[in-house]
């Protein structure tokens, strides 16, 4: 019986009851309202990971951890354009969250927006000057629009 009650809590984090009925048996409660997304995520279903995120959205709109989580997902299920607009929310909530700007870079390369992920490079180099990975990101995009140009005067 148990296991249908944390079945039913990781549908819903917030419902009452559920939540009452486990604490009575001083079972531990999940963390954050985002957990039943990060199970989700990690079993591949991510269409359930991304309504689950949605729901801890609803409850801490604020956050932007759930926000970065539901980014990562919308990468899994290939929906680039959500997924920027999950990371643009969490790098609006919390603007020093590294690898929501590194990953937002990396979409806007593999959508061959090449002067944006420039930017975005350039962005978080600003925050993270040492941050070895962005930088090497970051010359590989501009070696490949420098290469562009050169093929295109020819």
């Amino acid at each position: 019986a148990k296991s249908s009650w944390e079945q039913c809590l990781a549908l819903d984090p917030s419902a009452p009851n559920v939540r009452q009925y486990l604490q009575s048996l001083g079972e531990p409660l999940p963390e954050a309202p985002q957990n039943p997304g990060r199970t989700y995520f990690q079993q591949g279903l991510y269409s359930l990971a991304a309504v689950a995120f949605q729901k801890a959205l609803e409850l801490e709109p604020d956050d932007a951890e759930p926000w970065y989580n539901l980014a990562a997902t919308r990468i899994k299920m290939k929906d680039y354009k959500g997924a920027l607009k999950a990371f643009d929310q969490c790098l609006l909530l919390q603007p020093t969250h590294r690898n929501a700007g590194l990953f937002r870079a990396k979409i806007f390369f593999e959508l061959h927006q090449y002067q944006k992920a420039i930017k975005a490079y350039e962005k978080l180099l600003q925050i993270y000057p040492c941050w070895t990975e962005a930088q090497e990101d970051l010359a590989k995009v501009k070696d490949l629009c420098s290469s562009k140009r050169k093929n295109n005067h020819r």
